[in-house]
């Protein structure tokens, strides 16, 4: 059956010794190449998988980064991808009003230019690791895998999900490499100007021609290298030690950090960072974004702003706009602590000319709507108790009171504030837009006053310094900010389950592949059920399970390749039942072949039939065939019964031959398994050598530097009638010059005499004497050339790792084995 989307061949090349594979159009366009090389990799966002409800930035309004920019412009480019992004992280006042009643009013607060008000957060300093919690949300998060800013949960927590794949192509053994991964960054405004980041594999899978031990690098890096930004070096690992980091969930740090040392207000840079990556050696990448194939590229502020209190230097991310949530009614229904104020500010952006100060031209404009935002009209910080401050303070007063110039526009005796009540003006009087900036400075915009309850305005008021500071508020035109008006707070979970899964996950058939999900209910009590489906165009009979369905992460196992859709169902018994489904690509195993029979190095004489058992593994929904290539010319195919291969095969002359078994299951895949053994003919010749060669340097391990004469004589043949395989008559001795080494046979165990004139003799003997050694020896008569490998024996006879000698070291097959040409002397091949 033809199968398209099956382009793979295997997966996990830890367990098999090779793979066949066909690339797909697709993956020979990736982009990053290297001339001469068989290898494409290409590097993306994770993807979202099927997620709906979510809504990504546009990219075409994502302007480039261009190389060599300036200051300014990095300025305006980094102005112009916030407003582009659908980031959400308002400040909710509300909330943050209700903290403040739960705590001492100065809690957390750390000075600054407006005094010690608010629930402020902890100064920010990056962890040695991510909480697990964040990492969490980051890797079932829409937005880190598809958004095209990552997903920013503040102006200090920044992530972002990937997929990197590398594709060889290589015509006689291709590979094919995949790894997801995470990438957590962490701000910080503790006063050193730099941003901490992390990253950890979620799947790595590879096979064929790329191994464990092939290297892959990371980067975090200084994007067109802007002025004033440093990175910290790559962080190379082999594939194998990614795998682990996947399975154990280890982290990998980098930094990235900003010079001070400008003329910039604030000392203010903005910095565009990137992801780099590097496949073995080939040229280096960038994770890149899939419409448009340029770098995908995220931009962070750093400053020294010396008006947040201890906060003397801080690094945030950028890509989002900040502002100020007012609800009117909390999550219940109930009035929020600063209803009053959000219904003012809301009357005021819904209808500007019904409040007051009335224009007399009827075209009254209040800026710092965020639900109507433009690139024009935002709010900016100003100096607490200055200038504009006491400008905008001074101005409310007179339209509050209805004092010059607003005696008939400013708010009437009859409906100014009474004792319990306070006059609140928006926009605050901490902002250039505040009530002073169009008769004072000349501003095209206006203000709006009103009688509020005094609790109300309290409570609105105090949460204006934990924004400016948690959210790095600086003054004037280094920054901007709005506020929204929603009729009710966010429930949260009060209303139901809330579930988020990773849009994907991917591993390998019949391996289990982690799923990843978050959830937040307030029930005492949920039913948590997994259930998946396959594509279209999977294999009848595929089929996944779930070690435990009724966990929030478990470990699914399918038994055949394909695209199979996990969906996650949380019911509290309650409210409508929340779900989550994840896309869980899964590769195809190659089977996993071993030889049970013949064993290595058995000896059979010409003639005698020999008989290959190859038992296998594979996925359970998987069919196969059997090829065995016998080394002398012939191969054979069967189907294979019970997952065993069973072949018999009769050779007709003496060799030492390699036998390969290849397993190829229905998608391609193909294990491969080998055993080399030895066949004799006592008819087919003998043996004679005298003569020496130049010893190699490293072919003397206990003298590695040595190249003396080494001096062989050999004499082994099979006597008339002789059935073998130990020859009747045979001897092998050998003198390395100056080496201490010489070698004389005490046992001959076989004699090889092949068709092609070349031969091998395999015996046990004495080296200076002493017993318990092991040796092989090859000729060719044409040219004279041979090989001496000499060994300690170990559990068997058969050449180990305890090399004493070998002149030539290869394979141990007499066809492949490798020779040095003789000095003096000559090799008879007598057939």
């Amino acid at each position: 059956m033809t199968k398209t989307r099956r382009w793979w061949a295997a997966a996990t090349a830890a367990t098999v010794a090779s793979a066949v594979m066909v690339v797909p159009p697709a993956a020979q366009a990736a982009e990053a190449t290297t001339a001469g090389t068989t290898i494409t990799t290409t590097a993306r966002q994770l993807g979202s998988g099927k997620v709906t409800g979510f809504t990504e930035t546009p990219t075409a309004e994502i302007p480039a980064t261009p190389a060599d920019s300036s200051a300014a412009e990095l300025r305006d480019i980094a102005r112009k991808r916030a407003f582009a992004s659908k980031q959400d992280i308002g400040f909710d006042v509300a909330q943050a009003a209700r903290e403040a009643q739960r705590d001492a009013p100065d809690s957390g607060a750390e000075g600054g230019d407006e005094g010690d008000y608010g629930i402020l957060r902890e100064v920010m300093r990056p962890p040695a690791v991510p909480e697990n919690d964040f990492a969490k949300e980051c890797e079932t998060s829409a937005a880190a895998a598809s958004d095209r800013v990552g997903y920013i949960k503040n102006r200090m927590q920044w992530c972002a999900t990937y997929r990197v794949t590398a594709v060889d192509v290589a015509p006689n053994r291709g590979g094919f490499m995949a790894m997801t991964f995470v990438v957590v960054g962490y701000g910080r405004d503790d006063g050193v100007r730099d941003l901490h980041f992390f990253l950890r594999p979620m799947s790595v899978v590879f096979f064929g021609s790329l191994t464990a031990t092939d290297s892959l690098s990371f980067g975090i890096d200084c994007y067109h290298d802007t002025p004033g930004c440093s990175e910290s070096g790559d962080q190379r690992r082999p594939l194998g030690e990614w795998l682990a980091h996947a399975a154990t969930g280890t982290w990998t740090p980098f930094v990235l950090a900003s010079d001070a040392n400008t003329d910039q207000p604030d000392k203010m840079l903005f910095h565009p960072f990137a992801i780099e990556y590097q496949f073995k050696t080939l040229l280096p990448d960038y994770v890149r974004e899939d419409g448009t194939n340029e770098p995908l590229d995220y931009f962070v502020r750093c400053d020294s702003a010396t008006y947040f209190g201890t906060r003397t230097a801080a690094c945030i991310f950028h890509d989002v706009l900040p502002h100020l949530i007012y609800p009117v009614l909390n999550s219940d229904g109930s009035g929020s602590p600063v209803k009053e104020v959000a219904e003012h500010i809301r009357d005021a952006f819904a209808d500007p000319n019904s409040t007051r100060p009335y224009r007399l031209d009827g075209d009254k404009r209040i800026p710092g709507n965020y639900d109507a935002r433009t690139t024009t009209n935002y709010l900016q910080r100003v100096q607490y108790e200055g200038p504009e401050w006491q400008e905008n303070s001074s101005e409310k007063d007179r339209a509050c009171h209805g004092t010059w110039p607003y005696q008939e526009t400013g708010i009437p005796p009859e409906e100014r504030p009474l004792f319990d009540e306070q006059c609140d003006e928006f926009p605050f009087a901490s902002t250039l837009q505040g009530a002073g900036a169009r008769r004072l400075r000349g501003m095209p915009v206006d203000f709006s006053v009103r009688a509020v309850l005094a609790e109300d305005n309290e409570a609105a008021g105090r949460q204006l310094p934990p924004f400016y500071r948690d959210d790095r508020i600086l003054y004037g035109e280094n920054d901007w900010f709005w506020v929204q008006i929603v009729p009710q707070s966010d429930a949260g979970a009060a209303n139901g389950p809330i579930v988020s899964v990773a849009p994907k996950a991917e591993g390998t058939e019949g391996q289990p592949i982690q799923l990843r999900a978050t959830m937040r209910t307030e029930a005492a009590e949920t039913d948590i059920t997994w259930s998946v489906v396959g594509a279209a165009g999977n294999d009848p009979g595929a089929s996944c399970s779930f070690d435990n369905p009724h966990s929030l992460e478990p470990k699914i196992t399918c038994n055949d390749d394909g695209v199979y859709y996990a969906t996650l169902t949380v019911d509290d018994r309650t409210h409508p039942p929340a779900s989550g489904t994840t896309e869980v690509t899964v590769h195809n195993a190659p089977p996993k072949v071993s030889i049970t029979s013949p064993t290595p190095w058995q000896v059979f004489r010409v003639g005698t039939p020999v008989q290959l058992t190859a038992p296998f593994t594979d996925a359970a929904n998987d069919t196969h065939t059997c090829d065995v290539s016998w080394d002398d010319s012939t191969s054979t195919r069967s189907i294979p019964s019970a997952r065993v291969c069973a072949q018999t095969h009769t050779f007709t002359s003496a060799g030492m031959y390699t036998i390969e078994v290849a397993v190829t299951d229905d998608d391609g895949g193909t294990g491969t398994a080998t055993v080399m053994i030895v066949v004799y003919d006592p008819e087919g010749g003998f043996l004679t050598e005298g003569g020496h060669i130049t010893s190699p340097v490293g072919a003397f391990p206990a003298g590695p530097d040595h190249t003396g004469k080494l001096i062989i004589q050999a004499s082994v043949k099979y006597l008339p009638g002789a059935s073998g395989p130990v020859p009747g008559n045979g001897r092998v001795a050998a003198d390395l010059e100056g080496g201490e080494m010489r070698l004389q046979s005490t046992g001959i165990e076989w004699l090889v005499v092949s068709p092609t004139g070349k031969a091998a003799v395999k015996g046990v003997g004495t080296v200076g004497g002493q017993a318990g050694y092991g040796f092989l020896f090859y000729g060719e008569d044409d040219p004279d050339g041979l090989r001496l490998v000499v060994w300690r024996l170990g559990s068997s006879t058969i050449p180990n790792d305890q090399i004493v000698y070998d002149n030539r070291p290869s394979d141990y097959d007499l066809d492949r084995s490798g020779l040095t040409e003789m000095t003096s002397g000559s090799i008879q091949i007598h057939n």
